[in-house]
């Protein structure tokens, strides 16, 4: 959501002067970013220590490499640019009250949701090593599968 807060803005003010080039060239910085969390996730998983346990602290940096991902990531300038920006230009033409609504109503679902998700892979702990080593593993495939379908957008016009 930090993160977002300089995309948003940007996307407001330039909506509709963004070269398609722009989007290719985040698509490919966000692919080598993807990717590298892939393959240090993927060396950590063969070390057996990708994932830690809940009493010890998290990672430091885990903050910024998680605002680094999203501004690096073409997803949130798309999605501001095609959806969500249109739609809170609209809700703001009409009053700031209707513009905040809007992005209360919004980021207070996205982050409800993301909640959800950390709580449900919290309690996959309790399913054993193995499973939280197979969701890890998937993970990682996840993000392979992201990282080439970002390098792919980069490629190809």
């Amino acid at each position: 959501m930090i993160a977002d807060i300089p995309i948003v803005i940007t996307i407001l003010i330039l909506l509709d002067r963004l070269p398609p080039v722009f989007l290719r060239g985040i698509s490919l910085a966000g692919s080598a970013f993807v990717l590298y969390l892939a393959w240090r996730l993927w060396k950590q998983w063969q070390l057996g220590t990708a994932v830690q346990s809940s009493s010890e602290p998290p990672p430091s940096g885990g903050l910024w490499r998680g605002m680094l991902m999203n501004i690096l990531s073409p997803g949130p300038y798309t999605f501001w640019t095609l959806v969500n920006g249109p739609l809170l230009l609209s809700a703001l033409r009409i009053s700031w009250a209707h513009g905040g609504a809007f992005l209360l109503g919004f980021y207070g679902a996205m982050i409800a949701s993301l909640v959800g998700i950390a709580a449900f892979f919290h309690q996959a702990q309790r399913l054993g090593p193995r499973v939280v080593r197979y969701l890890t593993l998937a993970s990682i495939l996840i993000l392979v599968i992201f990282g080439g379908v970002l390098l792919k957008r980069g490629l190809l016009p």
